[in-house]
């Protein structure tokens, strides 16, 4: 070729942005398996009681407010799940045992157990204690970013 060619690239801003922010886009796509993928993850790494938490765990592809960007959340809308998450009492972030505010001593109802060591349906009585340690972190949704890759 001569050394005086021209080479034009004409950018159709609009169908760029498409591919960017679009639901339907390969960008999306990809953003979406990733998300999938670490929605799996979170499922299997959350711990299990009666199966709530992980069966709230859900992931969603959004572009917030008027922004040029696709953003893939995971996470749940239950409230506990984030002192599951962080931890309570002496392993949360305040680091202190939980006491009662208003009364003497805490009350939890405490499930049973039957001969076969399965757990009973319902609560069967109360445990009461003045202090309690708190629940050690379970970050399983920080955990299962790892899937992402």
């Amino acid at each position: 070729m001569a050394g005086n060619s021209r080479v034009t690239t004409v950018v159709d801003d609009r169908a760029l942005r498409s591919l960017l922010i679009s639901d339907a886009g390969p960008i999306a796509a990809e953003l979406s398996r990733r998300a999938i993928r670490v929605q799996n993850e979170a499922k299997r790494l959350a711990p299990v009681d009666n199966g709530t938490l992980r069966a709230s765990i859900t992931h969603e592809l959004r572009s917030p407010g008027n922004a040029k960007r696709l953003v893939a959340r995971v996470g749940t809308n239950l409230e506990y799940a984030l002192f599951v998450h962080e931890g309570t009492g002496i392993y949360g972030p305040k680091h202190r045992p939980i006491k009662p505010r208003t009364a003497k001593v805490l009350r939890w109802p405490v499930r049973g157990t039957n001969r076969g060591g399965s757990r009973t349906i319902g609560a069967v009585g109360f445990a009461f204690a003045p202090q309690v340690k708190g629940v050690r972190p379970r970050p399983f949704l920080r955990d299962a970013l790892r899937a992402a890759r």
